[in-house]
């Protein structure tokens, strides 16, 4: 297949990219890319299966066993999502790669094209293996590298990275279409099913994973509602201001997470059809314990940044809540690409929730329960309101009259399609807004690559 470069589809950017000034896994920084760093072979163990971890290691031990596995989990996929080929409606047919390469540079994001490919790959090595791994089998996890070296892996922030930079390649993959151009998240929630919640037990078994108020998917949270003892003081205040869940954050103080962001927030949503599902979103900054014993940093940053960074929270948390204001009180201004939020009543959606809105109220008789289906509409989404709408629609089918709202339901169900259509596939999931689904599905890691097409539930 022929390579080329693409046009910046996303936001354009002028300004070079910033050089990798952040932590990678060795905790080292500078412009030399980590991924790249050759590990002399006196320092690599000699068996293949390597059974050490970080806890029993000092600094530079730590720093020697994460350069080791950063350069062999991060080594190219055969058959992965990178080598991925798919068609797009105004660029032809692309790799994965060149769109998650143009991607990195127009956000301007700290991480060289190589460090992004590595983060992926490593990814993509992580989500198969915990995808394979048996339930109750321990927080540790077995995966195997580019070299046929066995790691014992256990979450942490830089597996975090390599995780969020790989589930946005997955999904440019599930949701390419030569009828869309290539489906990317610069603002906004990814929703996905999550087998026996394995991914979301793999996350949140990091030390560097706090809880934290969030009103992101409030209605299918599994979680428990935010107070004192499950976010701290700043959850629990924020949340008397306005109610949410106790999600999950995990603070990356380097930015190195994908969309150029600094959090990623996740919670385990309710089941559908006996599945659990998990959200993520990952934000400019989160809301990072101060008090508690969540550690910001892994083994390899080395004691003194975990301790500039544990005081850093409290600037973060500062900013958070100022943002958070901005938010309810309608200041705050979105970016103006890839903004993909799960809100039906904002952005991309928002015409399609005031037609429903307009609807029931034409339709509707008594007061109260118009004001009540308006605002599940508005908390559960779009296919809550196709059901209310087909429903509607069955009702009037042979009743005489009403032709001119029948002619509106017909046209705004017509617009629903149209938008599913436009944001991608729906994976059996339900989509409330704009948000991005994305499948854990890695069979496609035993088809060849030059097939586009594979199994996405």
């Amino acid at each position: 297949m022929m390579r080329i470069n693409l046009p910046s589809f996303f936001k354009t950017s002028t300004s070079p990219v910033p050089g990798n000034d952040g932590p990678g896994l060795s905790g080292t920084s500078g412009n030399r890319s980590s991924a790249s760093a050759p590990v002399r072979s006196e320092t690599a163990p000699p068996n293949s299966d390597i059974r050490q971890t970080t806890g029993k290691m000092n600094l530079a031990q730590a720093k020697v066993l994460a350069d080791l596995m950063r350069t062999s989990l991060g080594a190219p996929m055969a058959g992965g999502v990178l080598q991925r080929e798919i068609a797009t409606e105004n660029f032809g047919a692309v790799n994965v790669s060149d769109v998650m390469n143009q991607y990195a540079r127009d956000i301007g994001s700290k991480l060289s094209p190589r460090e992004v490919e590595t983060y992926i790959n490593m990814g993509e090595r992580l989500v198969h293996a915990i995808g394979n791994k048996e339930p109750g089998a321990g927080k540790e996890l077995t995966v195997k590298g580019g070299d046929g070296r066995a790691f014992n892996v256990s979450s942490n922030l830089e597996t975090t990275r390599a995780i969020s930079w790989y589930l946005q390649a997955k999904a440019v993959m599930d949701n390419a279409s030569p009828d869309r151009d290539p489906v990317v998240l610069g603002k906004g929630s990814m929703l996905m099913k999550d087998e026996g919640s394995k991914l979301f037990d793999f996350l949140n078994g990091s030390s560097n994973a706090y809880g934290r108020l969030s009103t992101h998917f409030n209605e299918r949270s599994n979680s428990m509602p935010a107070n004192l003892s499950n976010t701290g003081l700043a959850g629990g205040v924020a949340g008397m201001l306005k109610p949410g869940a106790a999600q999950k954050g995990i603070e990356d103080f380097s930015n190195r997470m994908p969309s150029g962001k600094g959090t990623v927030i996740f919670d385990k949503l309710k089941e559908k059809d006996g599945v659990p599902q998990l959200f993520l979103k990952w934000e400019s900054v989160g809301m990072p314990s101060v008090f508690s014993k969540t550690v910001h940093a892994d083994k390899e940053d080395g004691l003194k940044k975990a301790l500039q960074r544990h005081i850093g929270a409290v600037g973060r948390c500062v900013t958070h809540s100022a943002n958070f204001l901005h938010t309810i009180t309608g200041t705050k201004k979105d970016v103006d690409w890839g903004v993909r939020r799960e809100d039906v009543h904002k952005g991309a959606s928002e015409h399609l929730y005031k037609d429903f809105k307009n609807i029931v109220a034409k339709v509707g008789k008594d007061k109260n329960l118009i004001k009540t289906m308006q605002a599940e509409g508005k908390e559960k989404g779009l296919d809550f309101m196709t059901d209310e709408l087909e429903k509607m629609r069955t009702d009037m089918a042979n009743s005489p009259g009403h032709e001119q709202t029948k002619t509106k339901i017909d046209d705004l169900l017509g617009k629903i399609n149209k938008f599913h259509d436009e944001m991608g596939e729906n994976l059996g999931l339900d989509r409330k807004g704009s948000e991005v689904h994305v499948s854990l599905n890695t069979a496609y890691l035993t088809s060849p690559a030059s097939q586009p097409s594979v199994s996405k539930t």
